[in-house]
């Protein structure tokens, strides 16, 4: 049975899934530089900073990795960078150095095609079994993987994406996993590539797992390589600055609240061929007005930004009837109550929006 995803809005009361899809589908497609920082930057500043970074480390790995794997030096030095600061303004500046340093690069979709299939891989599906004995290489590897290993070494991919998936929740059997793919890809002449700072190891080992797969690495051509004669202009001083992205929108307060979503929402989410049934807005079973209109603030409780501006009021989260509330019987502060004053300071009137806002 699938997952449920909770549906969660982000600052600008984007649902949060649809905002990781997008962040996807510009690099893939390199709709504009700008459009997928802004998706960046829309996750960051609602407070998943670490999920931006741990986005930003995928792509290099599912598209970037085959073709440069000195990169990853230059993006862990600037992921330490990013941990160190602390400024908070100095340290969102880094989301689009890292940015920077990958969107430009030559790549090529055939690793995130193989992390599609293994997505789309029933962990109950049928595998190959190789008949004979087994080579006696794989006695130099810890039991549990020797299936995964002779699968690689035989360029099964059902096999290996079957394998993989019945470990993918158990983290110690990740490890192992990567430990032994690591010694096997060394066996190979190969470099297992990867970082500290990357958190869940799936689609490192995927990544890793095609530089193995000699027989599925197809001739690269226009439709799933880039090769850039070219840089993508990153952020100049005629175009956007990078304050427009890590802006918190205090010139809107108090008076120009409602002005908030009209002009800040630029895009609409970038959702592709997705399953939308698989989306956190569809399993609701409300209707997108109700999400927007009615539980907006609920929603977007879920995120660290707006979580931190409930608490900052002494809101308190309902979870049961999917609300938000405040006093609004004592006085609190320029004779109005925390009800009052919240929604002064942050009420962005989804429901006054005009309809191509959402």
């Amino acid at each position: 049975m699938p997952t449920i995803t909770p549906l969660i809005f982000t600052r600008l009361l984007y649902p949060k899934d649809e905002v990781i899809h997008s962040i996807w589908y510009c690099f893939e497609n390199k709709t504009s530089y700008e459009e997928t920082l802004f998706w960046c930057y829309e996750l960051y500043m609602s407070g998943f900073e670490e999920d931006t970074l741990q986005i930003l480390y995928t792509l290099y790995f599912c598209y970037v990795s085959f073709h440069d794997n000195e990169l990853l030096k230059k993006l862990d030095t600037i992921y330490l960078q990013w941990s160190l600061e602390t400024s908070n303004e100095e340290k969102a500046t880094y989301v689009n150095t890292f940015l920077e340093s990958i969107y430009n690069h030559k790549y090529s979709n055939m690793v995130k095609q193989l992390l599609d299939e293994y997505e789309q891989t029933s962990k109950h599906g049928k595998v190959t079994l190789f008949k004979g004995k087994k080579p006696k290489w794989l006695e130099e590897y810890d039991l549990s993987v020797r299936s995964l290993l002779h699968s690689i070494s035989k360029q099964k991919i059902q096999n290996i994406c079957h394998f993989l998936k019945i470990k993918e929740e158990n983290e110690s059997e990740l490890e192992k996993i990567e430990i032994n793919v690591c010694q096997y890809a060394n066996s190979q002449n190969k470099e297992y590539l990867t970082s500290k700072h990357v958190q869940g190891t799936t689609i490192v080992i995927i990544a890793n797992m095609y530089m193995l797969l000699h027989q599925y690495h197809i001739e690269q051509t226009k439709e799933n390589t880039r090769h850039f004669t070219q840089h993508f202009d990153s952020l100049t001083e005629e175009k956007e600055t990078l304050s427009d992205y890590i802006s918190t929108f205090e010139e809107y307060y108090p008076s120009y609240v409602y002005k908030i979503l009209r002009e800040q929402r630029i895009y609409k989410t970038r959702l592709g061929n997705i399953d939308k049934s698989h989306l956190s807005l569809e399993q609701t079973n409300k209707t997108w007005q109700q999400c927007y209109y009615d539980d907006w603030l609920y929603h977007a409780s879920f995120s660290p930004l707006w979580k931190s501006r409930i608490e900052t009021y002494e809101g308190i989260i309902d979870h049961k009837n999917h609300k938000v509330d405040f006093d609004d019987l004592e006085i609190y502060k320029n004779d109005n109550t925390r009800f009052e004053e919240f929604y002064n300071h942050y009420n962005l009137e989804p429901d006054e929006q005009p309809i191509k806002y959402y």
